[in-house]
């Protein structure tokens, strides 16, 4: 689907449309015959974020003579930093830390995990706590 948005003095001044629908808005059968202050829009998909950022807002900003997304992110403050890492580590402690005690908590991702990494050979695992090891599971 081609998208435009209209431009007011290099700025977007509304969000985007479908070309067709605005072209059955206008009553024109033409892309050419737009106004000129209509212009291509591109869709930036949202970028997965770290465990510390925080996705603020989209703004639309021109990129040669296209507008994009522009997702907007920052870095959580140390207050904000320190509330995530206590609720995930009440969370884990309410919930599974007495069926996963040997899992500790990696402060760069935020979360919890085991002393050994999950293996990367495609095969499905559980956690076996006793064994301090993944074992396959066989379906069984």
């Amino acid at each position: 689907m081609e998208l435009l948005i209209k431009v007011k003095d290099g700025k977007a001044v509304e969000h985007p449309v479908a070309k067709e629908n605005l072209l059955a808005v206008l009553k024109k059968t033409n892309i050419n015959d737009l106004p000129s202050d209509w212009v291509k829009f591109e869709r930036v998909p949202k970028p997965s974020f770290g465990p510390y950022e925080v996705y603020v807002e989209t703004v639309y900003q021109q990129d040669g003579g296209v507008f994009k997304d522009v997702h907007v992110v920052r870095l959580m403050n140390e207050e904000e930093k320190q509330e995530k890492q206590s609720a995930v580590k009440n969370e884990w402690g309410e919930k599974y830390a007495s069926l996963f005690p040997s899992w500790v908590f990696v402060e760069s991702q935020c979360e919890f995990a085991p002393p050994v990494p999950y293996p990367d050979d495609g095969g499905e695992y559980h956690w076996d706590e006793s064994g301090l090891c993944w074992v396959l599971f066989t379906g069984e």
